[in-house]
């Protein structure tokens, strides 16, 4: 029975390894991610199964410790603990993105991988199977093979298609994969094996030599990336704050949002967020902090001391380490995690080769029982009972509650689905089921107060000479409270994100015309994205925005002026306080700021006719017309618009749960330099 088992773990670890790079699943709204996170959690969960009924049925437990166990053991606690007391929305942090959830499967995986010593001399070739599936998948897809076969899915038209996602995490799996394969090619004595990693090594570099050709500088696949500078700044100003667990898993783009340094608003990717820092490490760093970055450093040194032992013992030197591929692995695995930020597709091949090239001590409790009936036979097999049952718990809890959450991450995708279909009453109804079966996820709550309003909106859309009635009134308004509801769920959910913040802002926004006091609640919401946000410019002529359509022009001045110090060549800025300047009769400030809009857009444009219009009009001291054209229509360049006459009369009331809750001390936002006007 036991070797039964022991053949049953050695098949889940294979097709763990072999389906996770491989897995992509259209159902979930990452189809990427999200199915690999739960098969390696899932995968992780039967082996623990299996490894409680080996226990039960040979009434021991071998134990094997190696010189790993420690640095791992701490980096996972490092992420429990982070998880806990510091990611605001737990969901993020153990289901999507799932971090925490990814590291502790990936640690737990390297304690399994090494009670199975059978299993790992064997662990190659599991690895190459998935390496030729990635390699295969990407060349058909770039050479547009995939996309031309009948009814695929649409996500596999894309010439940019693999299995994990992009061609740079392609790359990245496949990069690691050569020494495993050359190794194989030199060191084995089978034919047959040795005739099957050379056809693998053949493979998986072309493979490489086609995920490269995707991303390199120039190619419209070339990775965009916060820079090692920007991710260093936001690292340290995080440990400032927490220096021991970090802003929390799955929680970096809080920490982008909040501490990237003024010098980021003048790069190329300034209108990007990232989730991810420039590596690995320096994301666990801002994340997880100190305790988890020592445990990092610590697993490095251990490393580094094997490969010392490895020399100064065998002499490896120059092609004599082929001769240890699992090795070369491990540290080419390192690597890239140093150089990279996709530390999703590595995670598995580092805790996998960490076991690997492990030496183990073996330890063994025997549970036997001994001699006796009745009583005492119970008695002496209680305790393999004691070690298996909390396991056996522990994993089917987890099963329980993930598969709750993953039937809701489903159902959202559907009312994604129905959304892009414009059928909002699906929309609707999926996404109040959505919320029923998981209510502690921000995005179906924020993405239900948006559908919310936009129900409203469409009711609230009368042909010219039709009124609302008052039953749709009615309706009209319970939609818009339950928008502002859920939006403020969104934010009480994950306070700390200004996405959150920012919607609930434009909820107030869109409702100023027909609704008493939301134009404070606006400017309230507003506020404080922008604390949790300083540096976003577009945030900033949110605010001014608010401002304007009130008729508050001082206030809106000043929001405007401050966009401009948080982004002086980004025309959008200069425009709208321009524009703010004229509607106060400031005339000569608005020439200026107009002339400094003409300076920085291209005079082919539509914009620039725009500007140039608004400017000879000011020039000229003659009053100008109200933008009423959309952004496509007219270029970049957005008027702030006053409040719209409304629809509906009398204007709603809010009730007075509807005001935003801003905490009372809120994050303290950062002072922008001053800039030359």
């Amino acid at each position: 029975m036991d070797k039964t088992l022991e053949n049953i773990e050695k098949y889940l670890f294979w097709a763990v390894i072999v389906l996770f790079p491989v897995i992509v699943l259209p159902v979930f709204p990452n189809a990427y991610t999200t199915p690999k996170l739960i098969l390696l959690a899932f995968g992780v969960g039967l082996i623990l199964l299996v490894k409680a009924a080996r226990i039960l049925t040979s009434q021991k437990l071998d134990l094997f410790t190696g010189k790993f166990d420690f640095p791992v053991l701490l980096l996972m606690a490092s992420y429990i603990a982070s998880a806990i007391m510091r990611t605001p929305n737990k969901m993020e942090a153990f289901f999507l993105p799932g971090t925490a959830t990814l590291m502790i499967a990936g640690a737990l995986f390297y304690f399994l991988l090494n009670q199975s010593t059978e299993t790992k001399k064997d662990i190659s070739i599991p690895f190459l199977i998935s390496g030729l599936v990635v390699a295969v998948v990407s060349a058909l897809s770039i050479g547009g093979v995939l996309g031309k076969l009948p009814g695929v899915p649409e996500l596999l038209k894309d010439t940019a298609f693999t299995t994990l996602g992009g061609n740079l995490p392609a790359f990245l799996y496949l990069i690691f994969l050569v020494p495993i394969a050359l190794g194989l090619v030199v060191a084995d004595d089978g034919i047959v094996k040795k005739t099957f990693s050379a056809i693998c090594l053949f493979i998986i570099t072309l493979g490489v030599a086609a995920n490269l050709y995707n991303i390199l500088p120039g190619k419209a696949n070339f990775p965009k990336t916060p820079g090692l500078a920007n991710s260093w700044s936001i690292a340290i100003d995080t440990l400032k704050v927490s220096p021991i667990l970090g802003a929390g898993p799955a929680n970096y783009i809080t920490a982008f949002d909040l501490y990237k340094p003024l010098s980021y608003n003048s790069s190329a990717n300034w209108t990007l967020r990232f989730s991810a820092g420039e590596n690995f490490y320096l994301t666990a760093l801002t994340e997880v902090g100190l305790l988890g970055f020592a445990a990092l450093i610590l697993l490095v040194v251990a490393v580094y001391r094997t490969v010392q032992k490895e020399v100064s013992e065998r002499k490896l030197v120059g092609w004599g380490f082929a001769a240890e591929p699992n090795l070369v692995t491990l540290i080419v695995v390192m690597v890239l995690l140093a150089i990279f930020g996709s530390d999703f597709v590595l995670v598995l091949p580092l805790f996998a080769y960490l076991a690997v090239n492990t030496k183990t001590n073996k330890l063994t409790l025997n549970f036997q029982a001994q001699s006796g009936e009745g009583v005492q036979k119970f008695a002496s097999a209680l305790p393999s009972f004691l070690v298996a049952l909390p396991v056996v718990l522990a994993t089917l809890t987890f099963g329980f509650f993930a598969t709750k959450a993953i039937a809701a991450e489903v159902t959202f995708k559907n009312a994604i689905n129905a959304v892009n279909k414009n059928d909002g009453t699906a929309a609707y109804n999926l996404l109040t089921s959505a919320i029923k079966q998981n209510s502690l996820v921000d995005r179906y709550h924020a993405s239900f107060s948006q559908v919310n309003f936009a129900i409203a909106n469409t009711m609230a859309q009368k042909p010219e000479g039709q009124e609302v009635s008052e039953q749709e009134k009615t309706t009209i308004t319970t939609l818009i409270q339950q928008s502002i509801s859920e939006g403020k769920a969104a934010v009480a959910l994950n306070p700390s994100r200004a996405d959150n913040w920012s919607l609930l802002g434009s909820l107030y926004r869109s409702i100023m015309a027909f609704a008493e006091g939301s134009d404070q609640y606006a400017v309230q919401a507003y506020t404080q994205a922008i604390a949790l946000n300083p540096l976003d410019a577009n945030l900033r002529i949110s605010l001014g925005g608010v401002y304007y359509a009130m008729g508050d022009y001082d206030n809106a001045i000043d929001a405007f002026k401050m966009a401009v110090m948080t982004k002086s060549d980004y025309a959008n800025t200069r425009y709208n306080l321009a524009v703010a300047y004229r509607e106060k009769g400031e005339i000569e400030k608005a020439i200026t700021e107009m002339a400094n809009v003409l300076s920085l857009i291209d005079k082919d444009s539509q914009d620039y006719t725009t500007a140039k219009a608004e400017l000879d009009a000011l020039e000229a001291k003659k009053p100008v017309a109200k933008q009423t054209t959309t952004a496509e229509e007219s270029g970049t360049l957005t008027t702030p618009q006053p409040t719209t006459e409304s629809a509906i009369e009398p204007p709603i009331e809010l009730p007075a749960e509807s005001a935003p809750e801003v905490s009372p001390t809120p994050v303290t936002e950062p002072t922008p330099p001053t800039v030359e006007q």
